[in-house]
């Protein structure tokens, strides 16, 4: 079947099927979030010592832009469930909540990019250059999804929207391209808090492997979403995969946040013995140790930069 006839004769499965599967599963990721964004509160909020205003204001923005990314969701499936049921034409014309979807989804992905660069300026010595870039590439994408939504909103069919498909590739590629450059750099940047001590450096190690792994995560998640678009035309599972985007990059992030946050106490001696309950897509790595300052004079303690 050519992908023109599977556009007039949409299977269930294809389309309403892998919606609902990426719908449930940004449900559970949605629920993810919102353990972390407690837990954070929780330990980290106002009125707490180490509490970071812009820390908390970030971790609560991006709860309330999830909790709208799911309620959009809820429209778009009990629109096709409810609203229109038995309406085959359903699936064959985009819904305008798509294109509010997609504004939601680069939102997100700004602030959480936006986290990441606040930390490379902290972490790096105050340097401008990353962050102006991560911004203004940042920026670009979601100039670049405007774009493709001010087309989408005007489409009769789905196959229509193939015409501007080469606007999704440059906006998922430049996606894959600045999360995988963030990943490294704060790699990079993290290095030079090490100390060349075994017991000091096992606290690095931990944060760098959530950042790779939380990384790399979200990277693969956008290049599924490219790669069943291109294989995959007539189905809806690049949609479903789109869905679990910002939950995604918000898991990702709180995770990485929550596990620093928790080595760092650890590492200034507070909550000693008491275990921080961390929901992260990354591998937790458990470890009481201390973190110094990786001065070439000395070795002093000094939390601030690790900070958020």
């Amino acid at each position: 079947m050519s992908a023109d006839d599977a556009q007039l004769s949409p299977s269930l499965d294809s389309t309403i099927g892998v919606e609902l599967i990426g719908f449930g599963i940004a449900l559970a990721l949605f629920g993810i979030a919102t353990a972390q964004t407690i837990a954070y509160w929780l330990r980290y909020g106002p009125g707490h010592a180490s509490a970071v205003r812009p820390c908390i204001y970030m971790v609560s923005v991006l709860w309330v832009i999830n909790s709208i990314h799911v309620v959009m969701l809820s429209y778009v499936i009990g629109r096709y469930l409810v609203l229109q049921r038995g309406d085959p034409t359903v699936f064959i014309r985009p819904p305008w909540t798509i294109a509010v979807i997609i504004i939601i989804t680069e939102i997100n992905s700004i602030l959480v990019r936006l986290g990441y660069a606040y930390r490379i300026w902290r972490y790096s010595g105050r340097k401008r250059l990353v962050p102006c870039i991560i911004l203004v590439s940042s920026l670009s994408i979601l100039a670049i999804n405007l774009v493709f939504c001010a087309l989408e909103v005007h489409l009769e069919t789905w196959l229509e929207g193939r015409r501007y498909q080469w606007i999704l590739y440059t906006a998922f590629s430049c996606q894959i391209a600045i999360d995988s450059w963030i990943a490294f750099y704060m790699c990079l940047v993290l290095r030079r808090f090490k100390t060349g001590l075994q017991r000091l450096d096992l606290v690095i190690k931990a944060i760098l492997m959530y950042v790779v792994n939380t990384g790399f995560l979200t990277a693969v998640g956008v290049a599924f979403g490219i790669i069943f678009f291109v294989i995959q035309p007539a189905s809806f599972v690049f949609i479903g995969i789109y869905f679990t985007l910002p939950k995604l990059y918000t898991c990702a992030f709180l995770g990485v946040l929550n596990a620093e946050q928790r080595l760092i106490r650890q590492a200034s001696g507070e909550g000693l013995g008491t275990p921080v309950p961390v929901l992260s897509s990354a591998v937790r790595i458990g470890s009481s140790t201390f973190v110094w300052e990786d001065d070439q004079t000395s070795l002093q303690p000094n939390m601030s930069e690790m900070t958020c």
